[in-house]
């Protein structure tokens, strides 16, 4: 994508430039993300853009797991727009997602600077939702145990379906050479193949 001058045309041609932004956000809610990324592509190239249609685009990106990309396109947005809290937070976002702890923590500690609210309030959905994640995961393989052996097979499913999750995250760790974390996720793979090895050959625990 050819980079626009700069902001100093969102000036000339509001009017434009909001349409774009409810039709990019229309689109987002309607999960026609390619619909997005052209329609803010093209908005930047002509230099009608600003930080609104920027946290779409950027979202979009994420929403794509286009994280890379996202990273670039952020860092870029962020020189002409430094002190919105949305871009802020997005590129802690695509940072996490590429496993970069320390990146992601300084950027959402800048969106926390900024805009205290609105960093806070999505923090703690993300926050909510991991652990969220964990506590119904654990719930499962307890009442899946309490039942056995009746639910063995689903215990290797779920097993397997952990195997496959760290398999994942370690191709995205291995990408983004985090070798300490891979380290911990490959640790966490070998318990699990133990664990599925374990249910098994014992065809029933006591």
């Amino acid at each position: 994508m050819e980079k626009p001058e700069g902001p100093s045309a969102t000036e000339s041609l509001p009017g434009e430039i909001d349409e774009t932004y409810a039709r990019a956000k229309a689109l987002f809610a309607e999960k026609k993300f390619d619909e997005v990324i052209t329609l803010c592509e093209a908005a930047e190239a002509a230099g009608k853009y600003n930080a609104d249609i920027a946290a779409v685009h950027s979202a979009t990106l994420l929403k794509l797991r286009k994280t890379e990309e996202a990273v670039d396109y952020l860092s870029w947005m962020l020189y002409y727009f430094p002190n919105d809290a949305r871009l802020h937070l997005n590129l802690g976002t695509a940072h996490s997602m590429n496993f970069k702890r320390t990146e992601a923590n300084s950027e959402y500690a800048i969106a926390r600077q900024l805009d205290p609210a609105l960093a806070g309030d999505k923090l703690k959905r993300v926050t909510y939702v991991r652990i969220g994640t964990i506590v119904v995961a654990f719930l499962v393989f307890f009442v899946s145990f309490l039942f056995w052996p009746h639910t063995r097979w689903l215990v290797v499913v779920l097993i397997g379906g952990m195997m496959t999750l760290n398999v994942f995250i370690l191709y995205r760790l291995y990408k983004a050479h985090a070798r300490d974390r891979m380290l911990i996720y490959g640790g966490m793979l070998v318990l699990w193949a133990m664990l599925l090895i374990l249910v098994l050959l014992i065809p029933a625990l006591r």
